[in-house]
Order: C-alpha cells, then structure tokens, then sequence
C-alpha cells in the first residue's frame, strides 16, 4: 500500500512561498532546509506535506494539477488567503452554483477552495433567513472555538472532544438549537421560559431577533461541562 506523502511545488522567490503556504495551511518548515528547497509538515502531523523546490518553472493556465482545499467556512478563508497575498482567478466557464472558488498563490500557482457542507446547507435557506442563520453559526464559533463543524443528520452540528456541543437548523416558522444538554438547558431555564421546548430541543421563532447572549451562555456552558469531564 502507498501514499502520498509530499505535494511538490516549483517556485522562484522560496522565503515569500514559505511564508505563503505556512501560513495558508497552518504548516511547520523541516529543521534544516536550504534556501533551495523547502518541506512543510501539517502541524498535527497528519495530511501530506508540501515541499517547495526552487526551481524556474512556466506557470501552466490551465495547470495540469491543483491542489482542492476544503474549508469549514469557504468566504472567511477566501478572505483569509487573499489577505496573505493569494488573488481571486475569475473564469468564464465557472457554473454559478459550483462549490469551488479559484485562487492563485504570490507566483501564480492555482488552487481551489472547495465549499463545505454546512456552507451549501446555509446557501440553500431562505433569503430572509439567510442573516440570521450567519450570525447563529458565528455566535456558536464564537462561543466554542475549539469545537469541530460539520452537517449532521441534515442540520448544523458542533462537537468538542466527540461529544456534542450544539446543533441548529431552520424551518419554516422557527429556528431550532438541539444537543445543549440536560444540565445546560436546566440551568438556564428562567431565561427559556419564552421559547417552545421538547425533548432537548429549543425552538426559536423566526419572526423574533434569536437571543445570541444566551445562546453564548449556553454554548460556553456546555463547553465547560464537556472539559470539565476530561
């Protein structure tokens, strides 16, 4: 059985691709490197390294391989990468429903960034729903930074440590929390005196502005039960 254990990129200006890709990847350079040629490791240690091998190369439009990364949140990564120096590459024959943005790093080289599932979960809400659910998701990130998202039996879920966080999702006449907790949600009983509960699950009218400073309270509490358990 093999694997792949290095994705090699030709590039001219080494230092600035390196600071580049690190950055981009949250990469870790190989002690001992030249100036000639670089090899970034995933800070984890899991996934495929990257090696840069300074050496000229043509840039190839359109490239005969590209790299497809995945992001939990494609528009914060997009804006993400273009802050540390990666371009937008717009194409006439892109589908306008396609999951995949295209960028090029500082020397051209192309890549895409590929929408995740909760993003095109989000995309197909309602318009007037739309705001609502973006501010939800961030206030979730927020409040359990550590936390890994994911689709989950067709709704937005959080997960910390393999237990789970929070869930949400949207209908027609309400939004919805789920996963919180017994204690959680018994613990802040008082303050969910005005919303519909039923088992384990809090809904949320969509005619209302969503109570975020509770929600933040509530997350950030299952938080802390769940390392408390550690």
């Amino acid at each position: 059985m093999i694997r792949i254990g290095s994705i090699v990129l030709r590039v001219d200006d080494l230092p600035r691709q390196r600071a580049f890709w690190m950055a981009a990847l949250d990469y870790v350079p190989r002690e001992g490197d030249g100036d000639d040629f670089a090899l970034l490791r995933p800070r984890s240690g899991r996934g495929p390294n990257l090696s840069l091998d300074r050496v000229h190369s043509t840039v190839q439009i359109p490239p005969r391989i590209h790299l497809d990364l995945y992001a939990k949140d494609q528009a914060a990564e997009v804006a993400r990468l273009k802050s540390l120096g990666a371009t937008e590459v717009i194409w006439s024959k892109r589908p306008p429903d396609a999951d995949y943005v295209i960028l090029a790093d500082p020397e051209g080289n192309r890549f895409c960034m590929i929408r995740s599932a909760v993003d095109d979960y989000l995309a197909a809400a309602p318009r007037d729903k739309q705001a609502t659910l973006k501010k939800l998701r961030q206030t979730i990130k927020a409040a359990a930074p550590k936390a890994t998202e994911a689709l989950s039996y067709g709704i937005v879920g959080y997960k910390l440590k393999r237990k789970p966080v929070a869930y949400f999702g949207y209908w027609k006449a309400h939004y919805a929390l789920y996963g919180l907790g017994n204690r959680v949600t018994k613990a802040h009983a008082a303050d969910l005196k005005a919303y519909l509960m039923s088992k384990g699950t809090i809904q949320l009218p969509a005619d209302k502005p969503l109570p975020y400073r509770l929600i933040t309270r509530m997350v950030k509490a299952r938080v802390a039960e769940i390392e408390k358990a550690r």
